[in-house]
């Protein structure tokens, strides 16, 4: 990237809207990260050595403006705080880079907060990733991600003893750069 212009290095950064879980949920969470590394497969938890924290994200833009993002989002993120999640099934986006993740159930509260969130931001709403538009959104925690064939049989059997669901609470809202996990801005 030698001779880019430091803008065009910034722009190209993706970005997350998370809540992450009261200490409880975390807990349990980053248990299940540990198992999962036990068995053999990087968790979240380990990933390019992120700070990531467990978490649901409720919205991941390609790239922008951080200060813009979070000058429009922050208000209704600081309203999903104290909203209950629950986090019910274990699963899998079976892509090129499959994922191991917890389900988040869809309540009418959490689908009202997406909406709420994905609408206030007003620049280039076509740079949302799938997962994660309105009438498309996967509400997930994510445990593992660049999963092989073989390793999803693994996850699965790492945590068929889970016991599921896992009630949770929405501590803190968040702006992170992604992959990085770094956390730009926040409120709890």
């Amino acid at each position: 990237m030698t001779g880019w212009p430091t803008e065009a290095i910034l722009d190209l950064v993706p970005f997350a809207v998370e809540l992450s879980f009261d200490e409880p949920a975390e807990s349990t969470v980053r248990a299940l990260w540990d198992q999962l590394e036990r068995g053999g497969i990087s968790s979240l938890g380990t990933v390019q050595g992120g700070p990531y924290r467990p978490h649901v994200s409720l919205a991941v833009f390609d790239d922008g403006d951080p200060d813009q993002l979070w000058g429009e989002l922050a208000r209704p993120v600081d309203t999903c705080l104290g909203m209950p999640l629950t986090l019910g099934a274990l699963g899998f986006f079976l892509t090129d880079e499959a994922v191991a993740f917890l389900h988040v159930v869809p309540t009418t509260a959490l689908l009202d907060h997406h909406r709420r969130v994905v609408s206030s931001y007003s620049a280039h709403p076509s740079r949302l990733w799938p997962y994660y538009g309105i009438d498309r959104f996967v509400p997930h925690c994510t445990l593992a991600t660049g999963l092989r064939d073989t390793e999803i049989s693994t996850v699965a059997g790492t945590l068929a003893h889970t016991r599921l669901p896992i009630a949770a609470h929405a501590a803190m809202g968040a702006l992170v750069e992604v992959p990085s996990g770094r956390t730009l801005y926040s409120v709890s």
